[in-house]
């Protein structure tokens, strides 16, 4: 009986740890598996034309936008969520086109019609937003700023060491650390904190970086540029407190904080149209010295 009792244990620890590391190999490859598809063509935004372009990062990959030219030296890159493509802040960059601002809509790597055969929560898709400020820098404009949501507002934070020229940023609902994105995800189903562990070892192998380096949070200090952190204080995938811990980050002389009271994970121009603007507005005028209308 003792045998059998030792060996039964045996296999089910070892079941156990077979299941454990299963978790970790598929939430990785849900993850960072690419997302792309067509994207239904639009002819003009907020009434101006849209060009259809494509540029090139510093890794070689092909990304796919729209681009909408304005009447200033003003210009914003908006960068959606994981799982969306450009289509998702649509609604933003009218609200800048109709501020006077030129706006590039890239699809990120691994996401849409753009190349890239993996999604990276954020980190190599820093070097998307770096080759669209490129692009812009090329086209004559001077004030060029990052507005992104979810994982496209962790990818500006990633690439604050790079970008240390940009205009402003605006962060909208990013996570500020892995372990945090992992776990508010797994309190969403009650699911004990230690099943994330080979899940986060494992990302981080297959992105090449630690666990600090994939942690938004770690960027903040380099951002010195105009800088906008919101979200909803009801979005269960992030905390009000990690939005928080983002401002108080950031290294920048001019930055705001803004909550959206009953806000869930959703940009917020859709969300709280009136307050969302209102909260730009006084941004990009206030604290990044925007001249607008």
């Amino acid at each position: 009986m003792r045998r059998f009792l030792k060996w039964t244990g045996i296999v089910l620890v070892s079941l156990f740890i077979v299941l454990w590391m299963t978790v970790g190999v598929v939430g990785t490859r849900l993850v960072t598996a690419p997302r792309h598809g067509q994207i239904k063509p639009k002819t003009e935004i907020a009434g101006r034309p849209v060009e259809q372009i494509s540029l090139t990062t510093e890794d070689g990959v092909v990304l796919s936008a729209w681009y909408v030219p304005n009447n200033s030296e003003n210009a914003v890159v908006t960068l959606s969520g994981i799982g969306a493509n450009r289509g998702q802040l649509v609604s933003t960059a009218e609200t800048y086109i109709n501020w006077g601002f030129s706006a590039l809509l890239p699809d990120l790597r691994g996401t849409g019609e753009s190349g890239g055969d993996q999604v990276s929560i954020g980190y190599h898709e820093r070097k998307d937003l770096i080759a669209c400020v490129q692009w812009l820098k090329g086209k004559g404009l001077k004030n060029i700023g990052a507005h992104g949501f979810s994982l496209g507002a962790a990818t500006v934070c990633f690439a604050m060491n790079d970008l240390t020229d940009l205009g402003f940023a605006v962060v909208e609902s990013s996570y500020d650390t892995m372990q945090h994105a992992t776990d508010n995800r797994l309190d969403l189903y009650s699911v004990p904190h230690f099943i994330g562990w080979p899940y986060r070892l494992l990302l981080s192998h297959t992105l090449g970086a630690d666990f600090t380096t994939l942690s938004p949070l770690t960027y903040m200090p380099k951002c010195t540029c105009p800088t906008l952190v919101m979200s909803g204080d009801s979005e269960g995938v992030l905390s009000a407190g990690e939005t928080t811990a983002l401002y108080e980050a950031c290294g920048a002389k001019h930055k705001r904080l803004h909550l959206y009271k009953g806000g869930h994970h959703r940009p917020s121009i859709g969300a709280f149209p009136e307050e969302s603007k209102e909260t730009l507005h006084q941004f990009l005028t206030e604290e990044a010295g925007c001249a607008l209308p």
